[in-house]
């Protein structure tokens, strides 16, 4: 009798030691999914940043003759993000007034605004060009310290900009009379069609070294407002 209680005993403890070996293989099966899967989740959430960046350069092109993606909402708000004295209405006028001239002469509205924010201290001016000029690219306004053009009204001022792009970017000819008084300085120049990306501005646009990549930040925090 008492050896058959001590083979049961025997029985019971060795159930007991095997019981708690599996129950710490179970666990120990348990945290090492739930760390695969963290590392797993991080490693995706990582890919989706990635993804998403990539996303957000691609959303805008620096083709000079290309359609913009900016919307006419985010090109007033970024406009009015970095000057706090122009109204809403007249940051809307001039988003609405790029696009269309834009529109008509086939240019990136994405980087002709750009392109004012950066020439125009975000309309602020305060350089040698004075707003009433309604120049807002820098026409004329050479390093010699010339003034620079003037046109009659913000359309024809953005015309004369836009046009003076198409110049630079292509050898095709206008499709609305020509307002830009060095679109003909460009056409007899080698430079007729030589700037087919915005990088190849520098240098020909504008002494600047930096030019083009001072616009490309401009261009970038327009797309990443909020």
């Amino acid at each position: 009798m008492m050896v058959m209680n001590r083979l049961i005993l025997i029985c019971v403890v060795f159930l007991c030691l095997l019981g708690c070996a599996t129950c710490k293989n179970i666990v120990n099966k348990s945290n090492i999914t739930a760390s695969v899967n963290e590392k797993n989740n991080s490693r995706g959430a990582g890919s989706n940043f990635g993804s998403n960046r990539r996303s957000q350069l691609q959303r805008y092109s620096l083709a000079i003759m290309a359609r913009g993606k900016a919307s006419k909402s985010m090109m007033s708000r970024y406009l009015r993000n970095n000057n706090s004295k122009i109204s809403k209405q007249k940051a809307d006028h001039f988003a609405s007034v790029y696009v269309a001239e834009c529109e008509a002469e086939g240019i990136n509205h994405d980087i002709a605004f750009a392109q004012m924010c950066h020439e125009t201290n975000w309309l602020q001016f305060g350089g040698q060009v004075d707003p009433k000029q309604n120049n807002f690219a820098g026409l004329g306004a050479t390093d010699d310290g010339a003034k620079g053009a003037s046109f009659p009204s913000i359309e024809i001022g953005v015309r004369a900009q836009v046009q003076h792009l198409k110049a630079y970017a292509s050898t095709g000819s206008l499709n609305r009379d020509c307002v830009d008084p060095r679109f003909t300085n460009v056409e007899k120049s080698s430079y007729r069609g030589s700037a087919k990306t915005l990088d190849d501005l520098t240098g020909k646009w504008a002494t600047d070294p930096l030019y083009a990549n001072n616009i490309k930040k401009k261009l970038r925090n327009m797309f990443v407002i909020k």
